[in-house]
């Protein structure tokens, strides 16, 4: 095979074969690194004016010698015949000529190489200088000469077009055009074709004998990558004049995982966010959200704006979702103001597009299953290990030898129960099935597309259920070109139940005494010494009922007032009414195996809450656009007010006559109890943003928010937020046509600005008082106490944020590349700092506290759709570090408890690290005892060693200090799509890296109150295992349990979130049955987990290792996608 080089690229073919690396059907990611040594090269020579000059100028050091070869060709502008082998273990060459002949130029550079070559016009022929070489084979008689087609390729504007690429259709022989638009490229025969292809213009196919000699004209295609528009801050831009760090997730993205929950669906999708599912009941998820980390010491949540209309989307369909964009710089996010610090969520949802009416199906029905959890020692192992923990507690062991081995062997397990077996009590397989009808269509004046949705999801242990049923309908009619409206309405009801004891269900799982019956064949329960059943928390506690319902509205409209000048306007109503009532029902349960065992609830009670809330938007825009030859400007300024009211009410009674009557009215009066209340807020905003580009070359925004809150007075009642933010496309620079075939589009870009956070209590510039009873001579009396300062200086926390970032498309536009580098600091971060005790009154909150965060993430997204097998590879890591850099002289500020753990905020370390004490191993021996610090008098070898890190001789609080970081510092997301024929195939996985979770309770108690104890720690200290894993147990003492590095575990992970196979049924089975397609799919989620964690049975996304939680679920799927 042999190499041909014209123009600034390298050609393959039967005739002419270049390196792998531009090889589409073989090509290798990792190839990818070169570019580095090609930038190198670039940026250090000397690049001569004219494209056709025989003279060479370069000065380069050990870089590749297919990199040389290329830049001679550029700067000669000859071409280069070789065997691609020729090339093969070849070492790196420096070469530093200036104004070198090209032989002279040639003759250096392949020196020491043992190559030779022969120039022919134009033409330089590679060889080995060994002449003794068979020679290649001369052509068949029959076979004909190579032909060179030659011509020229311009724009829809009639401009020379460079770097476009030229194809022989059914090889991968090609050729670039030069910087006239010029090309030339050998063919076998005129009958070939030739495929004409570049980023953001549509594809041409000609016959190669037509091409001769003649002019080829591209057109624009309208839905390429230079014209993809991205949703930004009150409109879109286009993606590759974007200047800020955009995250995009469109509606395929979402559609392959099957979730409850809108937030599960984003995880893992875009770097700089970061999605922690924490379990949760049936309609009661856990989702934690992030972005760019833990800006403040609160309120961390971002923004989300569906629409443009601010509200929450735990139950938002996923169906009706067209696209996410995640704004992360302040150059996104300013436009928001103080609203923004924490990152902004924009969703879109689906629209009807024009053309006939269009009916949609999409339903799974899904099994779900109890996933990774505890495995608890077996009966013997509990047994024995029971014994041990009594005696070192100075009691007698609880069981011989003889009751041992009579428990273990006897097959009556209601007089002798199992140890350990709640999990496999608790838990069952359970269903969830979820509908969704669309339709949509419509004319060019009138679309409409109308969603009905229908969930429902039981619970993996009983009592637990969530019921969804939505209504969505999104209409536009457009009356004439100047005048667009849209009507949008969107309705969800939400049904959901629990026990009323829901906590102690998953608590007594692992705390209840291990020695119960968990029912009795006649239906009776059995109840432990401390009256623990978690059967009993399930079954009979009562009912925890959540009734929700919203409604949106939202309207808008447009006017094209003159060419460029738009005016547009959005209302937006969001009303919810969230109504509980939860039952706790008085029963009485008596253990028949043991009579003296009981459970008692005497009294029934009754608590009904409602909450409603009601929130109207109103944002006006006036936009012009002008373009004058290259200079592109564009101008928008708008306003916005959000007005909110909320209000909620209680009221609670006990002793029912029964548990039937569950009426508030019919408890005892004398125990009825009420409360309320009811609050008020607004916003009102001026934004404007400025957007210039030159010939979508250089690129510059300007953005700006001047935000008023009812939240603050005075001075501080409004804030500035500005931003700026400039790119550049060096793609577009002459001087990067050399690298257009690898890197067809690159941008740099950076961003500065500054956003806000409103998120503090209300009225807190005025004193509060606060009811108190007083006792005037013996008679009760109720009065007013002022006991809360009013601090007028509250003012909002700012947060500052600088990125630098690049993006890049490479590998014939089928690797994009995103990177960001991000810092941020976050200033007057609202602290409780003290004030004299003389004052009287509760300490206030002032601005003062000041945390950064710094991070970097990386995106890549690889597709190729060339091939019989087209598949798509996405990769993005994060990552964040954030530190509390002042505390006003104050801290640490501890928060949590010794159950759940110690969390502080300490000057110097990252927020809400994990507080407690460092250990050293255990207590070797009796003189390790004596010469060490002690937790208490009561230590013996085997304990818990803590390090007295004060040095005062003893263990106490302050000896306390970090011992992990519960927030990861590194996220991930991998996915993985391919399609072949009528199959598709999608995986994804997700994690996490250098997360701390502190295990504890049952975990670390170790059978202490007759509860779990896990399987790993059979491995426990005794004389004769004196280098266990495990402290020593011990009943009637938590010191091994307290708070230290020993329980701290490494909470990193790789979970296999979505599994999936789907077929498409082909066309000619559906024809008679009047569907347009039809998918079915298998799924499975949370199928694989690979961390430290899985050994302790926790889940490695929930914040805390007490395990007492409802699980994630194991889910198995069976779906379809039907159009008619």
């Amino acid at each position: 095979m042999k190499l041909f080089i014209t123009g600034r690229r390298l050609l393959r073919g039967r005739l002419f074969t270049p390196p792998s690396v531009l090889n589409d059907a073989k090509i290798k990611l990792f190839r990818v690194m070169k570019l580095t040594a090609l930038i190198a090269l670039i940026a250090c020579m000397h690049v001569s004016a004219n494209s056709f000059s025989q003279t060479i100028s370069l000065s380069v050091r050990k870089v590749p010698l297919e990199s040389i070869l290329t830049e001679i060709m550029r700067q000669a502008g000859v071409s280069i015949i070789y065997n691609d082998t020729l090339l093969n273990n070849k070492p790196a060459v420096s070469l530093h000529v200036k104004d070198a002949t090209l032989q002279e130029a040639l003759d250096k550079c392949l020196a020491n190489l043992d190559l030779a070559f022969t120039v022919k016009g134009r033409n330089i022929i590679l060889r080995q200088k060994d002449h003794n070489m068979p020679a290649p084979p001369k052509p068949a008689a029959d076979t004909a000469a190579p032909v060179i087609i030659t011509g020229s390729v311009l724009n829809e504007k009639g401009e020379p077009m460079p770097g476009i690429t030229v194809r022989l259709k059914g090889t991968s022989r090609g050729a670039i055009s030069d910087t006239s638009g010029r090309f030339n490229i050998p063919v076998s025969n005129k009958e070939d074709s030739l495929i004409f292809t570049f980023l953001g213009y549509k594809p041409k196919v000609v016959s190669a004998g037509n091409a001769k000699n003649t002019i080829i004209r591209l057109e624009p295609d309208d839905n390429s990558k230079m014209r993809e528009v991205v949703v930004v801050g009150y409109g879109t831009q286009k993606k590759v004049s974007l200047t800020s760090a955009v995250g995009i997730i469109s509606a395929e993205d979402l559609s392959k995982r099957v979730v409850n929950n809108t937030q599960q669906s984003l995880q893992g999708l875009s770097p700089g966010m970061t999605v922690l599912d924490q379990g949760g009941a049936p309609g009661r998820a856990s989702v934690t959200m992030r972005i760019r980390g833990i800006t403040t010491l609160s309120g961390n949540n971002p923004l989300i704006l569906v629409d443009g209309i601010e509200q929450g989307i735990n139950n938002l369909n996923p169906d009706d979702i067209e696209n996410v964009s995640i704004l992360k710089d302040a150059a996104a996010t300013s436009i928001y103001g103080s609203r923004a610090a924490t990152g902004v969520v924009l969703i879109t949802t689906r629209r009807a597009k024009e053309g006939q009416i269009n009916v949609a199906y999409n339903g799974y029905y899904a099994i779900q299953q109890l996933g990774n959890h505890p495995q608890g020692m077996t009966t013997e192992q509990y047994m024995r290990q029971q014994n041990v923990a009594y005696v070192n507690a100075g009691q007698a062991a609880p069981y011989t030898e003889d009751y041992i081995k009579e428990y273990i062997s006897s097959s009556d397990k209601i007089k002798y129960p199992e140890a350990n077996v709640w999990y496999d009590v608790l838990y069952k397989k359970a269903p969830q099935y979820n509908n969704n009808f669309t339709l949509s269509g419509g004319s060019k004046q009138f679309k409409a597309l109308m969603d009905i949705r229908y969930m429902k999801q039981e619970g993996i242990t009983d009592k637990f259920s969530n019921d969804v049923r939505e209504v969505r309908l999104n209409t536009d009619f457009i009356p004439s070109d100047k005048f667009k409206f849209s009507v949008d309405a969107d309705y969800r009801m939400l049904y959901s139940t629990q026990p009323q004891d829901a906590a102690n269900v998953f608590y007594n799982t692992l705390h209840g005494a291990q020695f119960v019956t968990p029912r009795y064949p006649d239906g009776g329960y059995g109840v432990s010494a401390q009256g623990n059943n978690p059967l009993i928390s399930r079954d009979l506690s009562g009912y925890d009922n959540d009734y929700y319902n919203q409604f949106t509205a939202n309207l808008q409209g447009s006017w094209n007032i003159v060419k460029g000048l738009t005016f547009s306007t959005q209302y937006g109503v969001v009303s919810t009414n969230d109504r509980t009532k939860v039952f706790k029902a008085a029963y009485a349960v008596v253990d028949e195996n043991y009579p003296s065992r009981t459970k008692t609830v005497a009294t029934n009670s009754l608590t009904e809450g409602r909450s409603n809330g009601y929130t109207e938007t109103l944002n006006s825009l006036l936009q012009y656009k002008l373009t004058l030859g290259k200079h592109n400007f564009s101008l928008l300024g708008g306003y916005s007010q959000i007005y909110t009211n909320t209000n909620s009410l209680t009221g609670f009674r006990n002793t029912f006559y029964n548990n039937d009557i569950q009426a508030l009215s019919a408890g005892a009066a004398s125990s009825k109890d009420n409360s309320g209340s009811d609050a008020i807020a607004g916003l009102r905003s001026y934004f404007t943003r400025f957007n210039y580009n030159f010939n979508d070359k250089y690129l510059l925004e300007l953005n700006g928010r001047y935000d008023g809150s009812s939240n603050f007075t005075g001075d501080n009642l409004y804030s500035f937020f500005p931003s700026f933010s400039a790119g550049w496309r060096l793609s577009q620079e002459k001087f990067w046509r050399p690298l257009s075939y690898l890197i067809p589009e690159f941008k740099l870009r950076g961003s500065y600005g500054r956003t806000g956070n409103q998120t503090v209590s209300a009225y807190s510039f005025y004193e509060s008082l606060t009811t108190l009873n007083y006792n005037f001579n013996g008679t009760a009396a109720t009065g007013y106490a002022l006991l809360d300062y009013a601090n007028t200086a509250i003012a909002w926390e700012t947060t500052t944020q600088t990125d630098l970032g690049f993006d890049a498309t490479i590998l014939h536009n089928k690797l994009d590349v995103v990177f960001d580098y991000y810092n941020k600091k976050t200033t007057g971060i609202l602290l409780s700092l003290a004030i004299p005790g003389a004052i009287g009154l509760n300490t206030p909150v002032q601005n003062a506290g000041v945390v950064s965060n710094k991070g970097w993430e990386l995106g890549l997204n690889y597709h190729d759709h060339s091939h019989p097998v087209q598949y798509a590879i996405n990769f993005n890591i994060s990552n964040n570090i954030n530190k509390v850099v002042d505390l006003a002289g104050t801290g640490p500020y501890i928060t949590g408890s010794t159950n759940d753990g110690l969390y502080a905020n300490q000057v110097g370390l990252p927020i809400g690290v994990l507080w407690g004490f460092k250990t050293k191993g255990l207590y070797k021996d009796a003189d390790d005892v004596k010469n060490s610090a002690k937790y208490d008098n009561n230590t013996y070898p085997g304990d818990l060693k803590y390090v007295d890190l004060n040095g005062d001789g003893k263990i106490s609080a302050d000896d306390r200090t970090m011992i992990g970081d519960p927030f990861p510092h590194y996220t991930f997301g991998f996915t993985s799509s391919l399609q072949y024929k009528n199959f598709d195939f999608y995986l994804f996985i997700q994690g996490a890296i250098k997360q701390d979770a502190r295990v504890s309770g049952a975990f670390a108690d170790a059978g202490n109150n007759q509860g779990f104890v896990i399987d790993i720690e059979n491995d426990y200290w005794t004389p004769e295992n004196p280098n266990a894993r495990f402290a020593r147990p011990q009943k009637f003492t938590d010191k091994n349990a307290q708070i230290s590095d020993f329980w701290v575990v490494k909470m990193g992970y790789a979970r296999v979130k979505n599994l999936q196979l789907g077929y498409t049924l082909p066309a000619s089975v559906l024809q008679h049955l009047k569907i347009k397609k039809a998918r079915l799919y298998l799924s499975g989620s949370n199928l694989f987990t690979f961390s430290q964690a899985n050994e302790w049975g926790i889940d490695p996304e929930f914040p805390t290792g007490r395990g007492n939680y409802y699980p994630q679920t194991k889910t198995f799927t069976f779906g379809a996608n039907i159009n008619f």
